[in-house]
């Protein structure tokens, strides 16, 4: 469907108004754990399932691994933490649980084996980078089959049985226009992801 532009800037102003309406809720949270005392003793985690397409490509919605799509918040507030700040390098919502098993002082073993990385390490400051790959997986409207994205350091690797595999080096290439899957050179990396 063609969509004027005007219709392009009603969807997208809907969207950041559904944002600024979740920051109020969002402030709203805070200032009740304030006022009740709370703040100081309470870990907050901010953080959405999926990001959204907003027209890019002419994509509206998740249903794709794209940044727009595949990007989410991820805020985490520690009382007595490291001070706020922003950490570029990519991370998964599987990391959730063991960053709060350890911000809590739990151990895995004690909870049962779980899926991520804990992100405190990253959250203090150190930089050693994830042992991990970020991973993610997407069966839903668009996809006949699961979709499941790869995200190691600069290089994210989607692969769908019955669709063509995409790799993409996102520092080179950070709108995701050049397919770099079946290229000779890159197939150690695909083999890798």
């Amino acid at each position: 469907v063609e969509l004027t532009e005007d219709q392009v800037r009603a969807a997208r102003h809907g969207y950041y108004a559904a944002i600024s309406y979740v920051d109020e809720r969002v402030g709203e949270v805070l200032g009740a754990l304030r006022d009740g005392g709370l703040d100081d003793d309470t870990i907050v985690v901010l953080t959405s399932d999926h990001g959204e397409m907003l027209g890019e490509r002419g994509v509206w919605y998740k249903m794709s691994f794209f940044e727009q799509s595949a990007r989410v918040p991820l805020l985490v507030r520690v009382p007595g933490g490291a001070p706020a700040r922003r950490i570029g390098e990519p991370v998964s919502l599987l990391d959730v649980g063991p960053t709060l098993l350890e911000l809590t002082g739990a151990s895995g073993e004690s909870a049962g084996p779980v899926d991520g990385e804990s992100l405190v390490r990253l959250m203090s400051g150190d930089a050693a980078g994830r042992s991990q790959p970020v991973v993610g997986e997407y069966l839903a409207e668009g996809v006949n089959a699961p979709a499941v994205m790869v995200r190691r350091g600069t290089h994210k690797f989607v692969a769908c049985p019955g669709d063509p595999d995409q790799l993409y080096d996102l520092a080179l290439d950070p709108a995701e226009l050049v397919n770099r899957a079946s290229e000779p050179e890159h197939q150690e990396t695909v083999r890798l992801l």
